[in-house]
């Protein structure tokens, strides 16, 4: 029986050898390269603080007495684009209208700013790399722009993660239902195609789970007289206008791209996502999260990340890579080889990085 390859074996995909570190190094500067090419052609798409000017401006609207769901914001001369979150987020958003723009702006960037920070320390990333993940354009274009996807991003990883090394099981009957309840029901709750960490909960503590739901509930009856019920039909017909391809800024999810097929995807990841177990559960929630996305955009691949920090650093550089292009095909090569890197692992135990030491 032959000996496991050691790092002095000089083996190009042994972690540790010299020959690994130049491959590393040479798909690094690759990344790095691609984080330019994309910067010169999509720098446009950095405007700061614009994702949270959105509901500010629907708010605006809403207190005026006016519809916050407005057709003509789907015009490709529309100052901003259109207001997609449920009614019952603008009661919570309208106290922020009082406050100068750019105050709340700033502090809602810098807020993002450190829950990725957080998310990052969380996942073992040494903060000598933040600065080029904060570079990555799914990373850069959410914090800067403001995104919401940023803290969805954190609360992945809190619903997962004490430590990369230190998973937590959701199914373990000793964490906190509480926990557990708000974390998963958060994303859908805000953005109704991102269901699959709620759905896990459901399959795994479905306690947990329904009682998110009943908070959510209870929110749409809190706030339905301050909304009206016409705004929830308004939010539908919002919702309707945005599947329409013709729209421009409508994302890139297989659904929008190939429908069919798109279409079977979202389901599948709905499906699949129930048989995630172990503790890798969480990376393999998050890949499933960005496949089976009925909507997509770039700042959603980040919740890839807790797939890209599991799986061997080279298969990940390079998805980060294709990623960083911010190109339709790019992006979703890049996804489509983390996804089924971090799916295989279970199966073939090489795929994932060995531990720092091992």
């Amino acid at each position: 029986m032959s000996e496991r390859p050691r790092a002095t074996d000089g083996a190009i995909l042994v972690p540790g050898s010299k020959a690994n570190n130049l491959l590393r190094f040479g798909l690094l500067v690759v990344v790095v390269m691609a984080y330019a090419w994309a910067f010169t052609w999509n720098h446009g798409a950095y405007n700061f603080g614009v994702d949270i000017n959105i509901p500010l401006q629907a708010a605006d609207r809403w207190l005026t007495g006016g519809t916050p769901y407005v057709a003509s914001d789907f015009a490709r001369d529309a100052p901003l684009p259109p207001f997609m979150y449920p009614p019952y987020v603008l009661p919570l958003v309208a106290p922020l209208t009082v406050l100068p723009r750019t105050f709340v702006d700033v502090v809602w960037v810098f807020f993002l700013a450190v829950a990725a920070c957080w998310a990052l320390r969380t996942l073992g990333i040494r903060a000598a790399a933040w600065p080029l993940l904060f570079f990555w354009p799914p990373l850069a274009e959410g914090v800067f722009a403001g995104n919401v996807q940023v803290l969805f991003l954190a609360a992945l990883v809190a619903l997962y993660y004490r430590r990369l090394d230190d998973p937590r099981d959701v199914a373990d009957p000793r964490g906190d239902p509480r926990r557990i309840s708000v974390l998963s029901t958060l994303l859908p709750a805000i953005k109704v195609g991102q269901f699959h960490a709620w759905l896990h909960v459901l399959r795994r503590r479905p306690r947990a789970a329904l009682a998110g739901a009943v908070i959510v509930a209870a929110l749409v009856l809190v706030t339905l007289p301050l909304t009206g019920a016409s705004a929830w039909t308004d939010w539908l017909a919002q919702v309707q206008r945005a599947a329409d391809p013709a729209w421009r800024l409508g994302g890139f999810s297989l659904i929008r791209l190939v429908p069919t097929l798109g279409s079977a995807v979202v389901i599948s990841a709905g499906i699949a996502v129930l048989f995630a177990k172990g503790p890798h559960a969480g990376a393999l929630v998050g890949a499933l999260m960005v496949v089976g996305a009925p909507s997509l955009y770039l700042s959603g691949t980040l919740m890839l990340l807790p797939a890209l920090v599991t799986i061997r650093r080279e298969i990940a550089l390079i998805g980060a890579a294709l990623i960083a292009t911010s190109t339709y095909a790019g992006a979703w090569l890049g996804i489509f080889i983390v996804a089924v890197t971090i799916a295989a692992a279970e199966r073939v135990p090489g795929l994932r990085e060995p531990p720092a030491g091992a």
